[in-house]
């Protein structure tokens, strides 16, 4: 066994990476990635395609904080495009066949890549200069089908998450900069449930997230699965068993977000889990307290019902990101039925409440709104 201690940390993001720029946006539609140059006042300054599609449905997203590169996977590939924020997309700096493949996670310092099939995790060493280096480690995990995994934003957990086996596994990272190689994982004393259980829609579920340092100072996971989200701290490294968000048997949650400067959870749902054509889609905020209890999703401290579309609500909040420099959430909208914008931003207040910024996308520009990254 490892030293599982944190250090003390004067903030709750350390990691030194460049404000965000905007975001980067996945979808099942040719053109399958557009990122867009944003902020909450000049709203959209541009947006940048590759001069091809890709070509695949998308499975995971990932741009590196500090800049250059953007990674994405569909069930048999993954790739590493370069990218400039002046310039747009440029080639692929990585381009790999490879079976199920569930995830792709950028470190938060950037010199770490990590590549997630349903079977193990490996972790690439990355460079600014040349991109993916060699393979540095795979990841020896009690986790089986994994469906997803994360960094937490300050570069102190590696999460993993699956169907089978552990469940979760929590890596305290030693060595937070180059993600020196992992320990053996931490788990939690109650075998968890199963993550992305019954998630009904999409080809993509089971989506974890870990918060790094919160203000509160607490360190804190979640994922979701069968209609709740499961939410726990981690404790010297190791993960409580987990509390429940509970949204009842037709509202289905998708998209996960810490917001640890502000101590929220942010969760996107299906309004109506068998209906979410015409039912639009639930942004919600939940507040971290250091002691972790099950509640509903009426417990919230913010919420924000969205209207997508013009004849119905349409959409299906399915992905969501934070962007800290700008206090701002931008959420995904996927399965448009009726839906004209796959995008939606807000601004996010410390008590939990949501303003809608703007819908940065203008209709039949994108089709569908999938997964998001800040970049």
């Amino acid at each position: 066994m490892f030293n599982t201690s944190i250090p003390a940390q004067a903030s709750w993001n350390p990691a030194t990476f460049a404000d965000s720029q905007g975001f980067v946006l996945a979808t099942n539609d040719n053109p399958r990635l557009t990122a867009y140059i944003w902020n909450p006042s000049s709203g959209l300054s541009a947006s940048y395609q590759p001069s091809s599609d890709w070509g695949e449905n998308p499975k995971g997203l990932s741009a590196r904080k500090q800049g250059g590169y953007i990674a994405v996977c569909s069930n048999s590939r993954w790739s590493v495009y370069n990218f400039d924020a002046g310039s747009g997309f440029g080639s692929l700096n990585h381009d790999e066949s490879l079976s199920n493949v569930r995830a792709v996670r950028f470190s938060p310092y950037g010199n770490t890549l990590a590549v997630a099939t349903s079977s193990g995790v490996n972790l690439y060493d990355f460079t600014p200069v040349s991109g993916v280096g060699s393979l540095t480690q795979s990841v020896e995990t009690g986790v089986t089908s994994i469906t997803d995994v994360d960094f937490s934003p300050d570069g102190s957990h590696f999460l993993i998450v699956g169907q089978g086996g552990d469940v979760l596994e929590v890596y305290p990272v030693r060595n937070r900069k180059n993600v020196a190689p992992l320990g053996e994982g931490q788990v939690c004393s109650t075998p968890p449930r199963l993550a992305g259980e019954n998630s009904g829609a999409g080809d993509k579920y089971g989506f974890c997230k870990v918060s790094g340092r919160c203000e509160n100072g607490q360190y804190y996971y979640c994922y979701e699965s069968d209609h709740k989200v499961y939410y726990g701290r981690i404790i010297n490294g190791v993960p409580d068993s987990p509390s429940t968000i509970n949204y009842g048997n037709f509202a289905q949650p998708f998209g996960l977000s810490f917001v640890p400067d502000k101590n929220l959870l942010v969760t996107t749902q299906s309004t109506a889990y068998s209906s979410y054509f015409s039912s639009g889609t639930d942004l919600r905020s939940f507040a971290l307290s250091d002691n972790v209890s099950s509640i509903n999703d009426e417990n919230s401290v913010g919420s924000f019902a969205m209207q997508l579309g013009t004849s119905n609500l349409g959409g299906l909040g399915y992905n969501v990101a934070y962007m800290a420099n700008y206090d701002a959430i931008v959420v995904a909208n996927w399965d448009n039925y009726g839906n004209t914008h796959p995008l939606t931003t807000f601004t996010i207040a410390s008590s939990g409440a949501f303003t809608e910024v703007t819908r940065p996308v203008a209709s039949g520009t994108v089709n569908d709104g999938k997964l998001v990254d800040w970049l």
